[in-house]
Order: structure tokens, then C-alpha cells, then sequence
């Protein structure tokens, strides 16, 4: 639980530090779920790839 506390307290900072996430996955509903949920935290932008396209996900982070 002490772990949880860590994690939620620090969150702001965290989000600060994110500007890119890359979701690998071939799974549509995944994505789906990653895409809409992203949109609701300002400033992380977010891109979903199939498993094919991980290493242009991995570039894109890197940018």
C-alpha cells in the first residue's frame, strides 16, 4: 500500500517528465482503450503500433 502512495502522490511529477507514449499492441480494443483514455491527460501524446511496427514505435518515443 505504501507503494501505491508513492505512485499517486508523485503522479504530477511524473506527468511532467512524459511527453510520448508508444503502445505496442495487436489487440484493437487495446488500442482503442489506450487512445481514449490518453486523451484525457493533457500534454502525453500517445500512438498505438502492432507488434510489426515496434521498432518505428520505439523511434517515435525517442523524437
Amino acid at each position: 500500500m505504501q507503494d501505491l502512495k508513492f505512485s499517486a502522490g508523485n503522479f504530477k511529477d511524473l506527468l511532467k517528465k512524459i511527453d510520448k507514449v508508444a503502445v505496442i499492441t495487436n489487440s484493437s480494443w487495446f488500442k482503442n482503450l489506450a487512445e481514449t483514455s490518453f486523451k484525457l491527460i493533457p500534454g502525453i501524446e500517445l500512438k498505438a503500433y502492432n507488434f510489426k511496427e515496434s521498432k518505428a514505435a520505439k523511434e517515435w518515443v525517442k523524437i
